[in-house]
C-alpha cells in the first residue's frame, strides 16, 4: 500500500511540476526580434544613428547607453541587436501590471547646456527599423520605440511609445499609445490591426514633432522590403509630451507581461483539486 500512494504521489507531483512548467513557458513567452538601426535627429541635423555594426551590445557601451536588463555577448551580429524580452528587468507599466521589459535609452543631456539635450524648444525624429515579428498571445507583448521623460532620480513620469503589440482583446496591432506613471493611466492614442503586406520583413517607426513650437509629437510607420521602405502612414492623433519635465529621452524596448499571481494561484488550486479527485477515485479491481 505505502508503495502504491508512493507512486501515486510521484504521478501527482510529475503532473503538477509538468503543468506549472507549462503554464509558465505558455503565459509568459518572451519576445524577442531584431534592431537594424535607430536615428535621432535633433534641429534638422543628425545627433547619433546606430547601425549595430561594432559588435558592442548597449551593456557594452556604458557610456552610450543606459540599459534596463542585461544583454548577453554576440546580442549584436551581422549589423543588427536582438532584442529579447527574456533578457530584461521586472517592472510595472503605469497601471502597475508586472511586465519583464528590456529597456535602451540613449544617454541625451538632461540640461539647457549639453548639446545633446532634446528639450521642449527643439524640433525631435526618433526613428528605428525592426525585423518585423508578429507577437501572439496569450498575454500581452510588444516592441518599438519609446520617447520618455524622467523625475527627480531619473524616475520615469510619463511617455510616447509607438508599437507593434499583442493585446489580448483585440489580438496584434500597431499602437500609439501614452503612459502617465504620476497618474496611473494609459491611454490609446490610436492604433491599426496589424496587416502584414507580401514581402515585408521590417517595419519601420518614428516618433516626431512638427515644429519647434509643438509639444505634440506625431506618430508613423511603414513596412519594409527587402531594404526598400512603402508608404508611411502617421496615425491621425497625436501624442503629448514635456507634460512633466523639459526634457526627454529616447529608448529602444521589448516587453511581455508575467501572469498575476491570482492566475498562478488558481492554477495551483486546480492541480491540487486534480490530485485529491484521483485519490479519492476507487482502485480498478485487479485481473
Amino acid at each position: 500500500m505505502k508503495t502504491c500512494n508512493g507512486r501515486r504521489g510521484a504521478r501527482f507531483g510529475a503532473a503538477m511540476a509538468g503543468l506549472l512548467a507549462l503554464t509558465w513557458s505558455t503565459s509568459s513567452a518572451a519576445l524577442a526580434t531584431k534592431v537594424d538601426f535607430v536615428e535621432l535627429d535633433k534641429n534638422g541635423s543628425l545627433l547619433y544613428r546606430d547601425n549595430f555594426d561594432n559588435g558592442l551590445t548597449p551593456s557594452q557601451e556604458p557610456g552610450v547607453y543606459a540599459v534596463f536588463g542585461t544583454f548577453p555577448a554576440g546580442a549584436e551580429v551581422g549589423g543588427k541587436l536582438t532584442i529579447d524580452s527574456e533578457w530584461g528587468g521586472m517592472g510595472t507599466n503605469a497601471l502597475g501590471q508586472v511586465r519583464q521589459t528590456l529597456n535602451v535609452t540613449g544617454l541625451t543631456g538632461q540640461n539647457s547646456a549639453d548639446p545633446t539635450t532634446l528639450g521642449r524648444n527643439d524640433l525631435i525624429s526618433f526613428g528605428g527599423v525592426f525585423d518585423l515579428v508578429v507577437p501572439s498571445g496569450p498575454l500581452n507583448s510588444g516592441y518599438g520605440i519609446v520617447l520618455g521623460e524622467r523625475g527627480a532620480g531619473g524616475v520615469l513620469t510619463h511617455s510616447l511609445s509607438l508599437m507593434v503589440q499583442y493585446i489580448s482583446s483585440v489580438g496584434p496591432v500597431i499602437r500609439l499609445f501614452d503612459q502617465n506613471f504620476v497618474t496611473g493611466t494609459i491611454t490609446v492614442l490610436d492604433d491599426i490591426p496589424l496587416v502584414v503586406p507580401l514581402g515585408a520583413d521590417q517595419i519601420g517607426f518614428e516618433l516626431s514633432n512638427e515644429d519647434t513650437k509643438s509639444t505634440s509629437f506625431e506618430g508613423s510607420y511603414a513596412f519594409v522590403s527587402n531594404g526598400v521602405s512603402g508608404p508611411g502612414v502617421t496615425f491621425a492623433v497625436a501624442g503629448p509630451m514635456f507634460t512633466m519635465a523639459d526634457t526627454v529621452r529616447a529608448t529602444v524596448q521589448v516587453y511581455s507581461a508575467v501572469p498575476e499571481p491570482s492566475a498562478w494561484a488558481l492554477g495551483s488550486i486546480g492541480m491540487l483539486a486534480l490530485g485529491a479527485s484521483r485519490r479519492r477515485r476507487p482502485a480498478a479491481p485487479s485481473a
